[in-house]
């Protein structure tokens, strides 16, 4: 049995894809909310639209960083975003479809999901 902590995207994509490979996942949360994914309204950066690229994105990601990144793993991460946004979407996440510019973003390529849960 594996344990996944948090019910956001992260936990619950790592647990979806532990599932599908035929393990045996928990996932353990204080509520049912969507973990930091509900408060952050499901964003996602990815570079996935046509004026923008995962080198750009990783750019983006080291200025702001300001010295501080693992610059590997930001162009790990950045390059794997239009791959992650494909797959949460196979899994039925469906995001708004408004790419959003925010903070130290160059080009607008955060994704949302406007999360709506029962009683909240």
């Amino acid at each position: 049995m594996i344990y996944v902590v948090g019910d956001g995207i992260a936990g619950l994509s790592a647990a979806i894809s532990l599932r599908e490979s035929g393990r045996e996942v928990t996932v353990i949360t204080k509520e049912l909310r969507g973990g930091s994914s509900y408060i952050s309204k499901g964003g996602v950066a990815a570079a996935t639209s046509s004026d923008d690229t995962p080198q750009l994105h990783a750019q983006d990601t080291i200025m702001v960083g300001d010295g501080l990144c693992d610059e590997e793993a930001v162009r790990y991460f950045t390059s794997e975003g239009p791959a992650v946004i494909e797959e949460l979407t196979r899994w039925g996440f469906e995001f708004d479809g408004d790419l959003r510019l925010e903070g130290g973003h160059s080009r607008r390529r955060v994704h949302h999901k406007p999360m709506r849960l029962a009683g909240h």
